[in-house]
């Protein structure tokens, strides 16, 4: 009886989670897009258009990443270059904190400016 229960447990378990994936696959082939980059360093098409206005839709935007990847920098300048932000956070390692303190210690208000914008 109890290798019987089991058995039954076991067949409910692999449908249930079959149907969670098969749920989630017919979501993501309904409603998917793509962009890419293109040679001006800039992205373009469905997925980026997508992007763009639901970002600009929201008060909070966050970006996440897999660190030494050579995307991330476009992605995050293409982003703040097309949306306004009020605010701006960024999580920094310690040579970028040196390199920012050295510029905000050394260099004009004129200079500053510049290397700010």
């Amino acid at each position: 009886m109890k290798k019987t229960k089991l058995l039954i447990l076991t067949l409910f378990i692999a449908n249930f989670s079959y149907a969670q994936s098969t749920l989630m696959d017919s979501l993501i082939q309904k409603n998917y897009s793509t962009f890419k980059k293109n040679n001006n360093n800039a992205f373009e098409g469905k997925g980026w258009t997508t992007l763009q206005d639901e970002m600009s839709k929201s008060n909070s935007v966050l970006l996440g990443e897999q660190h030494f990847t050579n995307e991330v920098p476009y992605f995050t300048n293409a982003v703040i270059k097309n949306i306004k932000f009020d605010n701006y956070i960024l999580e920094i390692d310690q040579y970028t904190i040196n390199t920012i303190s050295a510029k905000i210690n050394s260099l004009s208000p004129a200079e500053l400016d510049k290397f700010r914008n």
